[in-house]
């Protein structure tokens, strides 16, 4: 006979429209706990001393004395600010939860001790452990920085969703998926010379269009404008969410960590890179030369300074993307190739 346990969240999720509400809510319930775990403990107390002799204060006896007798006042209920322990408490506490419900399988290998994680975990690609507080965090080369918070050194692992309630009309996502189509199709294609005044690189609106469409958004756009009747400033809004994940989630993965088991170098003096910044307005592209780099204790180079046509820029190596290696770089072989050269120059083609 076989039994099967299932395990009930102990917060509903979908009842609460935002973060900051399920936050203080959890907060709320997590100091009542501990209010009610202090009182125990107080009754507990009590409890034992009155058992025990030596606890008790040897006191004078008093004469009673006359006490005026007045009628009770009615005490008003205050309210009583959360403290920054409870909300910390229960940040952890919906971290953990929501751990539990996407990575159950890694925290069970991670508790028992494991090294490695099993081919079919999503997280096996990346060096992870479970700290005090039972979160999964990752095990990241910045620990050599001194001076930062431990938690940006080692950052939680989350499962990442996209919400589907609520839905565009049909004219807002005819118009995002144009400006999501512009996007993708004006990335370069060809290397980018650093003379400002050469020709501008090849897009796929080259192509499409005969140029680049290098056209500049139409204003700033804020989450207010997810609300309401003007449905154009409604489709530019969701075409800067796109633009945010466009840089955040794709970009990176252009650049491995590791080939083939294999950590790859760093960039190099006179790679000629890809700066990643969600800061920037769509379709915004900036690429420079490397000029400076600055190796950490440990040798491998994590700040860097860029030469574009704005001036020079330091950035982290995390926010590089390289284009084309310099002649000092590391072999052809060890790059991936991301915007590329000219095909005719290839010898596998």
């Amino acid at each position: 006979m076989a039994t099967k346990v299932e395990e009930e969240n102990l917060i509903d999720l979908e009842r609460f429209s935002g973060w900051k509400r399920l936050l203080r809510t959890t907060a709320r319930v997590v100091a009542f706990a501990c209010l009610l775990l202090k009182k125990t403990h107080r009754a507990t107390n009590v409890a034992v001393r009155r058992k025990e002799d030596s606890w008790r204060p040897q006191k004078k006896t008093q004469k009673p004395t006359q006490v005026a007798v007045t009628p009770r006042q009615e005490k008003k209920r205050l309210y009583v600010p959360l403290e920054k322990e409870h909300l910390k408490k229960a940040e952890l506490l919906l971290i953990r939860q929501s751990q539990n419900d996407s990575f159950a399988s890694e925290i069970r290998n991670l508790k028992a001790g494991k090294p490695r994680l099993d081919n079919s975990s999503r997280l096996k690609r990346i060096d992870v452990y479970i700290d005090d507080d039972g979160i999964i965090k990752l095990r990241s080369r910045t620990m050599k920085f001194r001076g930062e918070e431990r938690r940006k050194m080692n950052p939680i692992i989350l499962d990442a969703a996209v919400l589907n309630e609520r839905t565009p009309p049909e004219e807002v996502l005819h118009t995002l998926m144009t400006e999501v189509e512009h996007i993708v199709n004006s990335r370069p294609l060809t290397p980018v010379s650093m003379d400002p005044d050469d020709e501008e690189s090849l897009t796929p609106n080259h192509f499409l269009l005969g140029r680049s469409c290098g056209a500049m958004t139409p204003g700033e756009f804020s989450e207010t404008d997810l609300i309401g009747k003007a449905n154009w400033r409604t489709s530019q809004r969701l075409a800067d969410h796109f633009w945010k994940r466009w840089i955040r989630e794709y970009l990176p993965l252009l650049m491995q960590r590791k080939i083939d088991g294999r950590a790859t170098s760093d960039p190099k003096e006179g790679d000629v890179v890809m700066i990643v910044d969600a800061t920037l307005p769509r379709n915004s592209w900036p690429r420079g030369e490397v000029i400076k780099t600055y190796p950490g204790p440990d040798g491998r180079t994590r700040v860097l300074d860029v030469r574009t046509s704005g001036g020079v820029l330091r950035r982290p190596t995390r926010k590089i993307i390289v284009l084309v290696p310099g002649a000092s770089s590391r072999p052809q072989e060890d790059v991936l190739r991301t915007a590329g050269e000219n095909v005719s120059d290839d010898p596998k083609l």
